[in-house]
């Protein structure tokens, strides 16, 4: 059995959100209008999507992975949310696919069900991703990028 283990920057999101709640009470606490400040109710606004993009990061790319013999079990937020299981053989294979950012490109592993991507794994965000990768590549068939 091969389990994932996360990289320090995994945590990051999580340790910058006190900063987004510091910001809306420091805005609170210069304003002169108070709850009705319009920078106050825009840093509300902030932190409101910020925790929804939280949750989304958390939900999708933040999973941990356990690849048994004839099974994938997936369990989101940082291994703390609901186990998935997800049969080999039930799977229709994986893609990889590069994702570029402003300084550098890394690589994603999109392991598809029924036509839908069930699971993705970034190498941004695993220690062990290139075992991760191997062990998927040898379970799981390739599909070609359309």
């Amino acid at each position: 059995m091969l389990v994932s283990k996360f990289k320090g920057i995994a945590y990051s999101p999580i340790f910058l959100s006190p900063l987004v709640l510091i910001l809306v009470i420091v805005s609170y606490y210069f304003s002169d209008d108070g709850i009705t400040s319009t920078m106050f109710l825009f840093c509300c606004a902030l932190l409101v999507l910020w925790m929804v993009l939280i949750y989304y990061m958390l939900n999708t790319y933040f999973v941990s992975v356990k690849i048994h013999h004839n099974e994938i079990s997936v369990q989101s937020i940082l291994g703390k949310g609901k186990p998935q299981n997800f049969a080999m053989n039930s799977l229709d294979g994986f893609q990889l696919q590069q994702q570029s950012g402003e300084t550098n490109s890394s690589e994603v592993i999109f392991i598809y069900q029924k036509g839908k991507v069930v699971v993705r794994l970034s190498e941004l965000f695993y220690q062990n991703y290139p075992e991760l990768k191997k062990a998927i590549s040898q379970k799981l068939k390739k599909i070609q990028s359309t």
